[in-house]
């Protein structure tokens, strides 16, 4: 699969690079729709990284690039567990991200062993996750 449009991100192949947009209101949080489009991209990397070069994610919200987990739906979910089942709710939900971000970094893309998170909007400071132990952050002018 050289393309998809889920319902919180779009990725398309194009000249060995797979540019990931996130585009889900308000501020692309990583909430169940999120997470289950990101694991279908996760899946689709394996197949891709032999002819891809490059993977970089961008934000089509211009309010910002992404606003980390969506707190809001996470606790709306755990309400409707028990007390005792809260916990394991959130943990089966980090270990999918987890997941997700392992399998981008094991997919080895064919020059570069990292993606890069970037940002579609001025000058703004955002945390960037090079896989594995290192992090960054970085600045991206908008080239719009």
């Amino acid at each position: 699969m050289k393309e998809f449009q889920g319902k919180a991100l779009r990725w398309q192949w194009r000249d060995g690079v797979v540019e990931v947009t996130l585009d889900h209101e308000p501020l692309n949080e990583i909430g169940t729709t999120m997470l289950a489009d990101l694991e279908k991209f996760a899946g689709a990397i394996r197949g891709l990284a032999a002819t891809t070069s490059a993977c970089i994610f961008t934000s089509a919200r211009a309010g910002g690039f992404c606003a980390g987990a969506d707190l809001k739906e996470l606790y709306h979910s755990a309400l409707k567990l028990s007390k005792a089942k809260r916990a394991a709710g959130v943990r089966v939900f980090l270990q999918r991200i987890h997941r997700v971000m392992n399998a981008i970094d094991e997919a080895r893309l064919r020059r570069y062993t990292d993606c890069a998170w970037a940002a579609d909007w001025n000058w703004r400071w955002c945390a960037i996750r090079l896989w594995q132990t290192r992090w960054r952050a970085l600045a991206f002018r908008s080239c719009g």
